[in-house]
């Protein structure tokens, strides 16, 4: 594995890596101090400027009941971002866990947990969404277990495999032969060296749990109005005014975006950066 000052250098040559790190660096300053610096309450409505475009007092217009919608964007971005990171936390320490178990121990508890994962990926994530809050019921609170839910599988998939390969290395052979634990193994040798590939999934999972949660409360099923996000932005009257008022859609519809390729760039950046077979890192 690299060491991590070689990974920073790797990463400051790199403009791209820079660009989304910035990226993802300005969407989180947005979500935690943004809303002490916008113009508005994102909640205030005001008739006399229902559906207006962009002017230099509403740089994004106003919407339907003539809320502020650069407020809206910059409030929506910390549900949105709250959520996304929260789902992630669960669906990674969960997801690593059954990963390195089943790829370890293998047999019987591999069977298993490889026939859960398989059950689990052959439902589309949204629908598998659908079908948990179906159960559990929508808010922000269920949200985050349900995107949690259904992101795991993929990551205990992918842990699985990179568990796999660490298993036979000669230093687990050794600890084995000198009667090392199996927690002491997972902990001291296979934990430290899937690091970089739990890592990496669990930025590209941010921006996949960013989507799904905007899709969810699109639904009406994830953060209820009138608190914003971006999903709810983009539902409801957004669809109605949309040919007459598109900026009420096209601008939390780029916070999504943004976010989605913010992390995703960074994800892509640490998996090149940890990759040892890649010759690109000086």
């Amino acid at each position: 594995m690299r060491s991590a000052r070689t990974v920073m250098t790797w990463l400051l040559r790199r403009p791209l890596a820079l660009i989304s790190v910035a990226i993802v660096v300005g969407l989180v300053l947005a979500a935690l101090v943004g809303p002490v610096f916008v113009p508005y309450d994102p909640l205030a409505q005001d008739p006399a400027v229902q559906a207006k475009g962009p002017t230099a007092a509403h740089p994004f217009g106003t919407d339907y009941v003539g809320r502020d919608v650069l407020s809206r964007v910059v409030e929506g971005a910390r549900p949105s971002l709250a959520i996304g990171l929260a789902s992630v936390s669960l669906a990674v320490v969960a997801g690593s866990a059954l990963g390195m178990i089943s790829g370890y121990l293998g047999g019987a508890v591999d069977l298993l947990i490889q026939r859960l994962v398989d059950i689990l990926l052959t439902l589309p994530g949204l629908v598998l969404a659908l079908a948990l809050l179906a159960i559990v019921g929508a808010g922000s609170a269920t949200l985050v277990g349900v995107v949690a839910v259904v992101l795991t599988p993929g990551i205990a998939r992918v842990v699985r495999s990179a568990t796999l390969v660490v298993a036979t290395s000669g230093y687990v052979e050794s600890a084995r032969a000198v009667g090392a634990r199996d927690r002491r193994i997972l902990v001291r040798h296979i934990y430290p060296n899937v690091l970089p590939t739990i890592l990496v999934l669990a930025t590209l999972n941010i921006g996949n749990a960013i989507l799904l949660e905007a899709a969810l409360s699109f639904l009406g099923l994830g953060v209820q109005p009138p608190q914003p996000s971006w999903g709810n932005m983009l539902s409801g009257p957004a669809r109605a005014y949309f040919e007459v008022a598109p900026w009420m859609a096209l601008f939390p519809g780029l916070g999504v975006s943004l976010a989605v390729l913010g992390f995703n760039l960074v994800g892509d950046t640490l998996r090149d950066a940890f990759d040892p077979r890649l010759q690109r890192m000086t």
